[in-house]
């Protein structure tokens, strides 16, 4: 009778095939249930065609000890294991590069409610916002980006994804700058008797930014800069705008427009922060060769999106306004109390993200088609 060879399993292929074996599960797993798979994987494999429980519970306790899974619970004799912590991740492509984790779902939901993106919820349902579900795919399509949100957190990364924004919307950074700079020295030559910085004048106008709720109308500008940011009293106020009120309206007209300007680039860079950032990591998969034609193809299509909704919302009704005031320093004085409301010139920023995840609905719905998750929907709703 011609013996059964005896096969000889890669370094850790079996624990590889237990980690992605508890990938692919919604719930933690014991001894059995592991056992259970891996005699129906790799039992035609040994040579006795059996995996005893100690041996399965040595590969779970050598992972547990490696911080690639982690024991979630007991229940009677048994202890039960996942994969819950951005730590397991990180540990798991240390000792297991081969394994493509953004592939699975339950990872990218760590990362997600890692960094805030969902919630899971008391019946352990997954609460996703329509924005999270957007950046879920873009970890799923790009292993760089699903990388970098292991290592660095989600809040990091867009900070310095505004250094990006700034790179590749100059036009509008030159503009801010000169506008304040302008600004500035005018601001000197009116307030002789009040010395301030550069910078601090610039940290004051990012300051009114936020304050927009207080500052609606030009009168109401001019009120808070001087009494909150400046610290004058009435009388003092009114004895600096003994010279021209035109030069002071002229002044503070074009340091309102300047800081809805700032207002504006602020909330765009919030609204295309995901795209910023999916772009820098798509470059890099494209230079290693590493981007599949279904990331490119993402990238694309969606970029092309992005494209149509800067252009839909390049004319806010700002720009008319403002010609129309400097038209006329007459008209001016007349009507500045009657200036547009800063809110009506800049849209909710909220609903304008909202509209942009819209427009990239068909792509995101394309790759989920293609991967049948994730696993927030019934898995039936893929066919």
């Amino acid at each position: 009778m011609e013996l059964k060879r005896r096969h000889h399993f890669e370094w850790n292929e079996i624990k590889k095939g237990i980690i992605e074996f508890i990938l692919t599960t919604d719930v933690p797993v014991s001894e059995p249930i592991v056992r259970d798979f891996l005699q129906r994987k790799y039992g035609e494999q040994k040579k006795d065609g059996k995996f005893d429980r100690s041996t399965v519970n040595k590969h779970l306790l050598s992972l547990r000890k490696s911080v690639c899974i982690e024991s979630v619970k007991h229940e009677g004799k048994f202890i039960f294991y996942d994969i819950k912590t951005l730590e397991n991740l990180k540990k798991i492509l240390c000792e297991s590069p081969g394994i493509k984790l953004n592939e699975y779902s339950k990872p990218l939901f760590i990362v997600l409610c890692h960094n805030n993106l969902a919630k899971i919820l008391e019946n352990g349902q997954i609460n996703l916002s329509i924005a999270g579900l957007d950046f879920y795919i873009r970890l799923l399509l790009s292993s760089s980006f699903f990388r970098a949100c292991i290592d660095t957190d989600v809040k990091t990364l867009n900070k310095r994804a505004l250094a990006i924004h700034m790179y590749k919307d100059t036009y509008e950074t030159i503009r801010i700058e000169d506008s304040l700079n302008e600004s500035y020295n005018v601001y000197k030559k009116l307030y002789q008797n009040f010395e301030l910085s550069f910078e601090s004048f610039e940290s004051m106008m990012r300051e009114m930014v936020h304050k927009k709720d207080e500052i609606t109308s030009l009168e109401m500008f001019m009120e808070v800069w001087e009494k909150e940011l400046l610290g004058l009293s009435k009388e003092e106020s009114n004895e600096m705008h003994q010279g021209s009120m035109e030069d002071y309206l002229k002044l503070f007209w074009e340091m309102r427009r300047t800081t809805i300007w700032i207002s504006e680039r602020e909330q765009m860079s919030e609204i295309f922060r995901l795209d910023l950032l999916f772009e820098a990591y798509f470059y890099q998969d494209v230079l290693k060769d590493d981007a599949s034609d279904e990331e490119k193809n993402f990238a694309i299509k969606t970029n092309a999106s992005h494209e149509e909704f800067i252009n839909s919302h390049e004319d806010d009704g700002l720009n008319e306004e403002i010609s129309y005031y400097e038209k006329s320093a007459e008209r001016l004085i007349q009507h500045y109390k009657r200036s547009r409301l800063a809110d009506d010139m800049i849209s909710d920023n909220k609903k304008r993200e909202e509209q942009k995840v819209l427009m990239n609905l068909e792509q995101i719905s394309i790759v989920m088609a293609n991967h049948k998750h994730p696993m927030i929907f019934d898995k039936e709703i893929y066919n």
